[in-house]
């Protein structure tokens, strides 16, 4: 494959390093462990969306255009993380996928056309991947390839690195940054964390918020737990459930949020699936027609104040037999002593 982009870096001198060193342990900064802040940058091929870029040398790459740039961050991406496919390969084949996770499954797909290349997510790849690009892990693929060295290895890292940093902030990466590349190949809210050399770790994306048969939820944790946070559609019978399905995955329904109904003046009644474990506070407070709420769950350990009250006359908090004490125990703590319980 011909050579790759980048731009020649400076070495520190002596006296840089010492002073360094020396800042370091006057800030109680371990010299040896310390390193930079990783750099981040992303890059969207959700919904067809394409990377592309001409092939040239790696003497001009820290010139090109940030388009281009970001073509060849997803070109090392594959490279580092393919074991199936050589360096000549990516130079010459008419088309490679790298499959970067099996689960969620996520991958890259490179055409040449000539000297064109282009990239996009392979089929049917979904959520978020993150990968991790280094000057060393640069470094180490090109030592073991044919036709390079030690110094020829070395070159390739600094100017591929510098002129990857150029991109994020203007400042080409003249140590050993570690540079994050975010890669979103759809909406669904599953990640992968990629590190040249180890197996992809798989985790959902806290924070994100989906809506499902008339309930937002909010993900709360990276096993994709769903903490159910407000009602979307006014119905008179509400049932959360025990998990929901996004994108073939099971996600658990383990928490309702403070405030999660308060003041509805439609629902009567509402059903608590089995998974949850907490309800929060005034979550079904002031709610004027609400006459029965079945709790399911066995898992429940925490109940917040006013969660019920100022509910529809003759209202009844109906829980599983065998845990009546227990749940009598939360509402008491919670100050909840005038639901009628059965």
């Amino acid at each position: 494959m011909k050579k790759f982009w980048g731009e020649k870096v400076r070495r520190v001198t002596g006296l840089i390093t010492c002073t360094a060193l020396i800042l370091s342990i006057m800030l109680g900064i371990n010299p040896i462990t310390a390193r930079a802040a990783a750099k981040k940058w992303n890059i969207d091929l959700s919904n067809g969306k394409t990377a592309h870029v001409t092939n040239g040398g790696i003497n001009e790459l820290a010139s090109r255009p940030k388009s281009d740039i970001e073509a060849v961050m997803l070109l090392y991406i594959m490279m580092l993380n393919d074991k199936d496919h050589s360096n000549s390969d990516f130079g010459n084949a008419e088309s490679i996928t790298t499959v970067l996770s099996t689960d969620p499954y996520q991958g890259l797909t490179i055409t040449r056309s000539n000297k064109d290349f282009t990239f996009r997510a392979a089929e049917n790849s979904i959520g978020t991947g993150e990968y991790s690009i280094t000057r060393q892990a640069i470094i180490d693929y090109f030592r073991n390839r044919p036709n390079h060295n030690d110094e020829s290895a070395t070159e390739f890292g600094d100017k591929i690195m510098y002129a990857f940093g150029l991109v994020v902030d203007g400042k080409g990466i003249t140590d050993d940054t570690e540079l994050i590349v975010s890669v979103k190949y759809s909406d669904a809210p599953v990640k992968t964390e990629c590190t040249v050399g180890s197996d992809p770790v798989a985790s959902f994306e806290v924070g994100t918020e989906i809506e499902n048969n008339g309930i937002k939820y909010r993900i709360i944790d990276k096993a994709g737990n769903l903490s159910a946070i407000a009602l979307t559609a006014q119905s008179k019978i509400v049932e959360i459930p025990d998990s929901v399905v996004i994108d073939k995955y099971t996600l658990n329904v383990t928490d309702i949020a403070q405030g999660f109904m308060k003041g509805n003046k439609k629902t009567k009644s509402v059903t608590i699936g089995s998974n949850v474990n907490s309800i929060g506070k005034q979550a079904f407070y002031k709610c004027k027609k609400l006459k029965k709420v079945k709790i399911k769950s066995t898992n429940i350990t925490s109940i917040g104040k006013k969660a019920f009250g100022k509910n529809a006359k003759g209202f009844t908090l109906k829980m599983p037999k065998n845990y009546k004490k227990a749940y009598k125990k939360l509402l008491k703590k919670a100050g909840i002593k005038t639901v009628n319980t059965k």
